[in-house]
């Protein structure tokens, strides 16, 4: 049976589509069907991050009906298989949420594991999202703005009576204005599972139109999405070190 795994966000800005894809990314040397969708339908940002501008088919298509959702799968060159979103300003406004449970269905026959980059905020695509997912990774950053909203995330999947894995805290820089890990975790009443440090090597690699975790895999940064990719699939974390030579031109090959 297929595992849906939201990440989510009550506000942008907090790395929550950076932690969809990187955690996508290491999913996919471990499973045979690992698959990252855009399941942000009015604001889609994986194929700004991954340097898409055109395919033949996308995740509109099989909103639309015109194509399988198995035919909108495609490769990116550092390995991840993605459902990537293009639309229009007229596709967004004609959104059909209730087909998007159907595409979401027919996903789920052909992948292991669905990452779903949920919508920021409490929306009704944010919602739609969450209300197809088994499990939802909560992701903010260690400030009150960003911990005010995803408590409201929090306890929308509390509604929706869906797993909550934990907290993802992002661009961490242990600063003494930042708020302490202990106040975050008794405000949400859920635990931090990974902390991800603020890396400069992020920036970069969403230039490259990378994962983080592929143009600079010995990353602070890299390191922690590994380590928490591995205690989502319930394995023993051992890091490993590579050469990395840096990626230069970016390609989508079709599956």
């Amino acid at each position: 049976m297929s595992r849906v795994l939201c990440i989510a966000s009550g506000k942008g800005g907090v790395g929550k589509t950076t932690t969809a894809i990187n955690l996508g990314m290491v999913f996919s040397k471990h499973y045979k069907q690992s698959i990252l969708m855009d399941a942000n339908l009015t604001t889609p940002n994986v194929h700004h991050h991954l340097g898409i501008d055109q395919v033949p088919y996308n995740l509109q298509d099989a909103l639309q009906g015109k194509v399988h959702v198995s035919e909108a799968v495609y490769k990116h060159e550092s390995g991840l298989k993605l459902i990537p979103l293009l639309n229009t300003l007229d596709e967004v406004r004609n959104i059909d949420l209730a087909h998007f449970q159907e595409v979401i269905k027919d996903a789920k026959e052909f992948s292991e594991v669905l990452v779903l980059d949920g919508a920021a905020g409490l929306g009704p695509e944010a919602h739609s999202a969450l209300e197809v997912s088994d499990e939802v990774l909560i992701v903010t950053c260690p400030d009150k703005s960003s911990l005010e909203q995803a408590k409201r995330t929090v306890e929308l999947a509390k509604d929706l009576r869906l797993l909550i894995l934990g907290v993802v805290l992002n661009k961490v820089q242990d600063k003494h204005y930042e708020l302490s890990n202990e106040f975050i975790e008794c405000t949400l009443g859920i635990p931090i599972i990974a902390e991800i440090p603020h890396d400069e090597h992020v920036p970069h690699s969403q230039h490259l139109k990378h994962p983080v975790v592929y143009a600079y895999p010995n990353s602070p940064s890299a390191k922690a999405f590994e380590k928490l990719a591995f205690k989502l699939m319930d394995k023993e974390y051992h890091p490993s070190f590579q050469n990395e030579a840096l990626p230069t031109k970016d390609k989508l090959i079709a599956e």
